[in-house]
């Protein structure tokens, strides 16, 4: 008889999950691990990888075990996939964990998303930043945004630690619904450890504890304290993006992890925040109009 199956259902960090699955032996004794991930699948940002899991999901559906997901409430296939479920399905609902504490101008820059950087093909800066955007936008000169934001002192725009508790009071809020807690994590080793690459991408030691309170959830042992970069190591977007931290706010929360010259992994390069800074100005004045082409 086949094993069931355990489907992972939301966004990329069902990858992260899915790796440490799979550094639990009794998992894949007694399960076949798929991720169906619930984004690019259809329109010009359709991925075919993504689509073929969601077709993979509704030829097996039926023999579905256990399904842990993501409830977004943007998401038009959730309630398609839920119907699809054997009665005696376990259902295990989780977040999509994300923490903008150390971001506080961050927002979806769409324009920028549009424009290449020389020689990068891809969607060359995810994560907006307010502050640098209206800046460009009102015609600033470039070497003015980047010297007066060095200069800014963030906590006068934005009270960091109302920011904070803030984030904190919303990540528990989630925890209400949610299978896993991280928020305890986050609040205890704020200071001392890396706890989010970026606003939507956490580090090895939160995805680890997920992992380990799905297995409890599951009735099945944690992982072995002994694995540590085997977990992933840190692939994907820890890997590859590091969103970076404004100086001001590594000084004001005290940061041990960080500091002003901290080199950010952005893609292929290594970007102090002030290169980050310089580049992302650059980016932005060709997206609105003001030059053409970036300088590398």
């Amino acid at each position: 008889m086949s094993k069931p199956f355990l489907f992972l259902y939301g966004n990329c960090q069902m990858n992260r999950l899915a790796q440490g699955f799979a550094l639990q032996p009794e998992v894949d004794r007694l399960f076949r691990v798929r991720k169906v991930q619930n984004f690019n699948l259809s329109g010009e940002d359709a991925d075919p990888r993504h689509v073929e899991q969601v077709a993979e999901f509704e030829r097996e559906a039926a023999n579905t075990g256990v399904i842990i997901y993501q409830a977004e409430v943007w998401d038009k296939n959730a309630a398609l996939i839920m119907s699809r479920l054997p009665a005696d399905c376990v259902k295990i609902p989780v977040f999509s964990v994300a923490l903008s504490t150390l971001w506080p101008f961050y927002f979806k820059d769409m324009p920028i998303r549009k424009v290449k950087w020389p020689g990068y093909d891809g969607n060359y800066f995810p994560y907006g930043d307010t502050y640098l955007t209206r800046q460009v936008k009102a015609g600033a000169e470039p070497e003015d945004i980047v010297r007066g934001y060095m200069a800014l002192d963030v906590n006068v725009a934005t009270p960091l630690d109302d920011w904070r508790a803030g984030n904190l009071a919303n990540l528990r809020k989630k925890e209400e619904t949610s299978a896993v807690r991280i928020s305890d994590l986050v609040d205890e080793q704020f200071q001392t450890a890396r706890c989010f690459w970026t606003i939507n991408h956490a580090a090895n030691e939160v995805f680890r504890l997920m992992v380990d309170q799905l297995l409890d959830v599951l009735g099945l042992a944690r992982l072995d304290p002994t694995v540590g970069d085997e977990f992933g190591g840190q692939v994907g977007f820890g890997n590859l993006l590091h969103q970076p931290v404004h100086p001001s706010i590594i000084e004001h929360y005290g940061l041990g992890y960080l500091g002003p010259e901290t080199l950010y992994k952005h893609w292929n390069d290594a970007l102090t925040f002030e290169e980050w800074t310089r580049r992302y100005v650059a980016l932005s004045r060709q997206a609105h109009g003001l030059v053409q082409g970036a300088a590398a």
